[in-house]
């Protein structure tokens, strides 16, 4: 049964409301950044929003320019996804070169060139048996591992952690001889242990087998007697504060993964609250109570000091408060105090909340701080404020530390302060699969957009990276202490200068892993039938345009109007330049979208072609007319300097071979078309399928349609010429419960008819095209 209503019929069902709105200028850019969560499409408005949350430029990376011409050239909104590796963790094995220019790993998956790895040892040795009474040499269990010079920490149970620094080493009579003599604080009866710590990075040169070759060779402070722990992919930077007795009791990460957090550092400070003393009561408090003056900052899980006189400061938490009648309930009794002193007040109890104050620095400059913090409980070990206001850290309570406190005194936090290390961007060891995503992982690149209607577009511009070798730049080595300095505080030697800067390789995806990443695009956006694919067009292996034959070649791979393309690439100035910047070439796809968005919202524009590019200086390649003529007819949209008219986009084609499809202008006006349709009969799913849904169904799509040709987005004198409504089901579709409708459109151009195929089911809307020229849908 196929019913036809001719616009008009039915008026009286027809809505009064505006037709719902949608947008079709909003994109999707996959791609690596500086920062920022994975596994997270992230809303940005400006390109302020960015930075803050993705970072800036990198200099193997498309992605940040990319947003920044989306928002220079008109651009108001998008989504980013940010795509790295993840982490592989390996360890030396076996004997290893004595050169230390390459090590032998126990497993050499995933290593290869252009890979930044971070490599960590500990070496603990032990100081046991008769010692000399000098304290100016240890007799030790051994000494490998250990390098004169080497600064070093010296635990001992009961005693504050002890920084030394080896003179020398006589490994025949295991023997240090140090700097300093070791302070009398150290029992030399006991057995003292001898920590040494390396941490460091280093560019993989090669690989062969299981034997991974560094860039520059490792530091005499790794032991290649003892395993080197080594990991490679993306990371965040971390590092752990430490109680008075050297347990690590807080761990300190940078709020995402990647290179950036090594440059943060963290300053720790404690204060004390003023002192809150115990009422007089005429019965004393239950050894685990205690009944205040006040309750001041006091709350669950605040540190406090407990001081009474005659009795032993002892630290404690609170477990709960109760604030009518100023009274906190303790984590632990105590011991040794007297309540029935207390609560007669000739000895009162006295509370100190400890309190813990975080200052973060990026490069120096102060970034944010956070004052007057409790330590996060045991039970609740990520529940912080600063989890939730911070850009820059996390932080995370570490087991087994009840009642431990931070001591920024510990010679093991460098005087207060933290320097978080092993940050990695896990950019070298990207695979499609980081973009695309897999069916059987958790949701990544392209996948993060599967149930996210909004994106109407799709953009990768760092697929076509161009292969981009690691690179190295040391700091100037640190001038020594002056050792005239009796003030100066000893600090261990650095592996590699601080302020040296690593640049990771690019993924230096070939061709056809290229192709199929932007196939994988085109299937989606065909899939999803709701936005298109913006592809890039690849470099040719010595980084140049490529020629027409192998542009020709490349586009040939693709047939769809839900994908367009636009050559060339276009010269920035580069960002990281500095005075001298030079241009650097960025693939077109984030200039492009800026002017697409723009162009959906000025009414006079038309088509986003012959539109003028903002921050550009140059076209990679520039042609004559002929050549532009050629590529606008393989579907190839043009971006053209010419003298007096700048540089500009001139062209608005799909990569499609049907003529009906050939215009990027259509193929949008039907994104936008479609999405307007599902989101104003949304309200149709649940409802019954009868004479009065038919009518309101109509009503509805007629409304909506009219208002489309009303505004000249449709072709046609009348409204019968623009559009045309069928409600069609057949016995089949009674029996299965559908509801189907067939809605023939004329878009401007090329004014033939297009039909879309409204499916209602159970519980779901489907919305289906094809085409039928020649007259109207039967």
């Amino acid at each position: 049964m196929a019913t036809g209503l001719n616009p008009g019929a039915h008026a009286s069902w027809q809505r009064k409301e505006a037709p719902p709105q949608v947008r079709i200028d909003v994109p999707a850019f996959i791609g690596i950044a500086e920062r920022g969560p994975l596994g997270a499409a992230v809303s940005v408005e400006s390109w302020l929003q960015f930075t803050a949350v993705f970072g800036s430029f990198l200099p193997n990376a498309f992605l940040a320019q990319a947003v920044r011409a989306f928002f220079e050239n008109g651009g108001e909104r998008c989504f980013v996804a940010r795509v790295a590796a993840g982490e592989i963790a390996s360890q030396t094995a076996g004997v290893q070169p004595t050169d230390r220019s390459s090590s032998v790993v126990a497993d050499a998956a995933g290593f290869f060139e252009g890979v930044i790895a971070t490599l960590r040892q500990r070496v603990e040795t032990v100081i046991a048996g008769l010692q000399p009474a000098d304290r100016a040499t240890s007799v030790v269990a051994a000494t490998t591992g250990l390098v004169p010079g080497d600064a070093v920490i010296l635990l001992q149970s009961g005693t504050a952690p002890v920084q030394a620094t080896i003179r020398t080493l006589d490994p025949v009579a295991q023997s240090i001889a140090w700097e300093q003599p070791l302070p009398i604080t150290l029992d030399l009866t006991q057995p003292i242990i001898v920590r040494a710590d390396a941490v460091d990075e280093r560019v993989v040169q090669s690989v062969s087998g299981s034997t991974v070759h560094w860039h520059r060779p490792l530091d005499l402070r790794f032991s290649l007697a003892a395993p080197i722990d080594i990991a490679i992919g993306c990371a965040s930077a971390a590092a752990s504060a430490v109680d008075a007795e050297g347990r690590e009791i807080l761990y300190f990460g940078a709020a995402s993964a990647g290179r950036w957090g090594n440059r943060l550092t963290v300053r720790l400070t404690t204060s004390l609250d003023p002192e809150i003393a115990t009422r007089r009561l005429s019965v004393p408090d239950l050894p685990d109570r205690l009944t205040l003056d006040r309750l001041d900052q006091l709350r669950p899980g605040s540190t406090v000091e407990i001081a009474q006189d005659g009795a032993t400061t002892a630290r404690n938490e609170i477990a709960d408060v109760d604030r009518t009648e100023l009274r906190v309930k303790l984590l632990n009794p105590l011991i040794g105090f007297d309540p029935l002193a207390a609560a007669n007040g000739t000895k009162p109890i006295r509370v100190r909340r400890l309190a813990l104050t975080v200052s973060v620095r990026e490069r120096g400059r102060l970034v944010e701080t956070h004052p007057a913090l409790d330590l996060p409980r045991i039970t609740e070990p990520d529940n912080s404020p600063v989890n939730e206001r911070s850009r820059f850290i996390r932080i995370r309570r570490l087991p087994g530390t009840s009642l431990g406190w931070p001591d920024p005194d510990s010679p093991l936090m460098r005087f207060g302060e933290l320097h978080p290390t092993g940050g990695r961007d896990g950019i070298a060891l990207l695979q499609s699969s980081d973009f695309t995503g897999s069916a059987d992982a958790s949701p990544v690149g392209m996948r993060l957009f599967e149930d996210i209607d909004e994106p109407a577009a799709l953009a990768m511009p760092d697929i076509v990276l161009p292969a981009m070798a690691a690179r190295e730049t040391l700091a100037p080595e640190p001038d020594l202490p002056d050792p005239c300095n009796i003030c100066a505080h000893p600090t261990p030697p650095l592996a590699s200068p601080a302020g040296s800067e690593l640049v990771e390789a690019t993924p230096g995806f070939g061709e056809f892993e290229v192709l199929a990443i932007q196939q994988a695009m085109v299937e989606h956006c065909e899939a999803r039938g709701d936005r298109i694919a913006i592809l890039d067009p690849p470099l040719s292996p010595d980084q140049r345009a490529l020629d027409w034959p192998r542009l020709a070649s490349w586009r040939q791979r693709f047939d769809s109007s839900y994908a367009a393309t636009y050559f060339p690439w276009i010269g920035v100035v580069d960002p990281l330049g500095g005075p001298n910047a030079e241009l650097r070439l960025l693939p077109p796809s984030g200039h492009v979208l800026g002017q697409i968005a723009a162009a959906d919202r000025d009414p006079g524009s038309g088509a986003p072609a012959n539109r003028w590019l903002a921050w550009t200086s140059a076209v990679q390649v520039d042609f004559d007319d002929g050549r532009h003529a050629i590529l606008n007819e393989t579907g190839i949209n043009a971006i053209t300097s010419r003298p007096g008219r700048g540089i500009r986009v001139m062209g608005a084609r799909t990569l499609a071979s049907n003529s009906l499809w050939k215009q990027l202008a259509v193929r949008r006006q039907f994104l936008r078309l479609k999405r307007l349709i599902s989101k104003a009969m949304a309200w149709t799913v649940f409802e019954p399928a009868n004479v009065h849904f038919e009518r309101c169904v109509f009503a509805t799509l007629e409304g909506l349609l009219e208002q489309e040709w009303q505004s000249r987005r449709l072709a046609g004198n009348r409204a019968e010429e623009a559009f045309r409504i069928a409600i069609a089901r057949s016995a089949a579709d009674i029996d299965d419960g559908r509801f189907v409708v067939h809605i023939a459109v004329a878009p401007v151009f090329p004014a033939e008819f297009v039909l879309l195929r409204l499916v209602r089911s159970h519980d779901r809307l489907q919305l289906a095209e094809s085409t039928a020229t020649g007259g109207w849908p039967t």
